[in-house]
């Protein structure tokens, strides 16, 4: 077979990986990783001769392959290269590749999200692709709600439906609750074309708006949310019911929380902390080993239960993998939230600590690890601002309580 033949054969099957990926089948990864070489020829090639649905479909094998992987610096590079051939210089659609367009300008909402922590240049690129996916939606929307849709405005009210999602994740992110209507309207569109795989992510994005964002605030609602996900997601993804049991054990983690502060029983704070631990240890056995970007969150998830609760060294153990694993997938920013956990964790134990040379060793491990998260923020040039304050403070504490005098017995 032509070389040039076997480029199609090879995107169409990686497509198809995708694919089996998308719908909970996450033993399509290892195809996937067994082809890469071939894939990225094949992309390399389909460029050069101008084969754009190939170089898409090989695109979106690619992407499943370094998401599940954590290699986002090396999908930054590959999206980078490929963004004057889908989309103009005002970000408009290149004519004749609409279709490859809508899933590069994907590509760019998530990194700027995930890997640059740029919010506003991820909202900015996803309200112009939401205007544009609802004018090419427009028909098939104006349907009667119970009238069937062909391939092409099915696929349509499916694109919608996701830049919704998307875009109600960039204002999740940023503290809006004005995601929440962008999340409802991207529901009702999955019910509409019956995709409950689509509509049990945007669940599980709904409930963590309900649990992180404090003007509407609704842990019921949120709990709610994560086992519709639950219910909806495919008995065979593994991944997707690791991510629900994990949401539902933080918000028993944030109900122990309240109920420390309310100062109830003994009984109902251990029953809380139990509940959060049972789910959080089901979705860190049940996750893939190889979902690194997802297994790091579980971790430090795990780190801030035992913190919480007392155990210390469980706490640190976690915190520490939840490290390595950031670093692993190039996430400063988590590995930076990570790192001051563990200031925070070292400053505790030396604030409880009486024998003096362990209280400041304690207190220079602290020290370094809020210097390192603080490096860490400052890698984003001034988009985490916030947090680069908040490592600031830490340490000029922690400075403070190493220039303290000894205290005499």
């Amino acid at each position: 077979m032509p070389r040039s033949a076997n480029c199609c054969t090879t995107a169409a099957s990686r497509s198809w990986c995708y694919g089996q990926v998308i719908a909970g089948h996450q033993e399509a990864i290892q195809p996937l990783a067994l082809e890469e070489s071939n894939l990225l020829h094949a992309r390399r090639l389909a460029r050069r001769l101008g084969w754009w649905s190939p170089v898409i479909a090989a695109m979106q094998g690619l992407k499943m392959l370094y998401q599940y992987q954590g290699r986002q610096t090396e999908w930054s590079r590959l999206v980078a290269e490929c963004v004057s051939d889908y989309c103009k210089a005002e970000d408009g659609p290149v004519s004749g590749r609409e279709d490859g367009y809508t899933l590069v300008m994907g590509y760019r909402v998530d990194l700027a999200r995930q890997l640059d922590h740029d919010l506003a240049r991820a909202a900015d690129l996803q309200a112009k692709q939401v205007d544009w996916v609802r004018q090419q939606a427009a028909e098939a929307l104006g349907l009667p709600g119970d009238a069937p849709l062909d391939a092409e405005r099915r696929n349509r009210v499916r694109s919608l439906g996701a830049w919704l999602a998307a875009l109600g994740d960039c204002l999740r992110e940023q503290g809006s609750g004005d995601c929440i209507a962008r999340y409802l309207e991207a529901i009702g569109h999955c019910r509409r074309i019956g995709d409950t795989t689509a509509e049990a992510i945007t669940q599980l994005n709904l409930g963590l708006a309900y649990k992180d964002i404090p003007a509407i605030r609704d842990l019921d609602s949120a709990e709610s949310a994560y086992r519709r996900s639950l219910d909806l997601s495919d008995p065979n993804d593994a991944l997707q019911h690791s991510k629900c049991l994990q949401a539902i054990g933080m918000v028993y983690h944030q109900r122990f929380d309240a109920a420390l502060a309310r100062g109830e029983p003994e009984t109902v704070l251990l029953d809380q902390a139990q509940s959060a631990e049972t789910h959080l240890l089901r979705a860190l056995a049940l996750c893939p080993v190889g979902a690194i970007a997802d297994l790091g969150p579980m971790h430090n998830e795990l780190g801030n239960l035992y913190h919480a609760v007392g155990q210390t060294e469980r706490a640190r153990e976690h915190y520490e993998q939840a490290v390595q694993l950031a670093e692993r997938v190039g996430d400063r920013y988590s590995a930076g939230k990570i790192r001051f956990n563990l200031a925070v964790l070292y400053l505790d134990s030396a604030e409880r600590e009486a024998a003096l040379p362990r209280r400041r060793d304690l207190l220079h491990r602290a020290q370094a690890y809020a210097q390192s998260a603080l490096r860490d923020f400052g890698h984003y040039q001034g988009r985490a601002a916030d947090l680069e304050a908040q490592a600031q403070q830490l340490i000029d504490s922690i400075a403070r309580s190493l220039a303290e005098p000894p205290q005499r017995p």
